[in-house]
């Protein structure tokens, strides 16, 4: 994947080398600005299993969060 020069990486994870990826710690939640916008981007939730968590609604949630204000609310988990 191109990324744009102008991210925050919120979070990663290890494309392992074994399953033909890159071997090295790639972004899978991020944020972009454009301009007076800004974008969040979550590569994570392709299946239901993978979105039954505490954890991911957390970033989902903290993301649209951080889209919608420009900021997290401080005091949040």
């Amino acid at each position: 994947m191109t990324l744009q020069a102008n991210i925050d990486i919120f979070a990663t994870v290890f494309s392992a080398p074994e399953w033909e990826s890159s071997g090295k710690d790639e972004p899978i939640a991020f944020t972009t600005k454009f301009g007076e916008g800004r974008s969040f981007n979550l590569l994570l939730g392709h299946d239901t299993k993978g979105m039954d968590s505490a954890a991911f609604e957390q970033l989902l949630c903290r993301g649209v969060e951080w889209e919608a204000i420009g900021k997290f609310l401080a005091g949040k988990n």
